[in-house]
């Protein structure tokens, strides 16, 4: 009889045990969905962000561009700004074209 007690508790243990096991199973595969998820909200983020960062890049790059004209633009100006103050007779230029016009064309 007391063999039959016996057991009915390691049975009874067993199967205490065997519920705690499968809680635990069901707990492990909560969090490795949940896991899962938050990786996958981290690569979304990630594409996101390497996406941000090629439009960043893409503008600097465009300004640099437009700086290296802008400069090139600047670099022409003064060298002319330079000829006409080297030849004192081109800074008449414009006086004679007006005076060349007829006089309807400048009213």
């Amino acid at each position: 009889m007391e063999e039959a007690r016996g057991d009915s508790l390691d049975l009874e243990q067993l199967s205490n045990e065997l519920e705690q096991e499968r809680q635990m199973r069901d707990m492990l595969d909560f969090s490795a969905t949940d896991l899962r998820n938050t990786v996958s909200q981290l690569e979304e983020r990630l594409d996101s962000i390497e996406d941000e960062g090629n439009e960043w890049k893409t503008r600097y790059e465009t300004q640099q561009e437009l700086n290296l004209q802008l400069e090139r633009q600047i670099r022409m100006l003064e060298e002319k700004k330079e000829y006409i103050r080297g030849n004192p007779t081109d800074r008449l230029s414009s006086v004679r074209s007006y005076e060349e016009m007829p006089v309807n064309l400048l009213r």
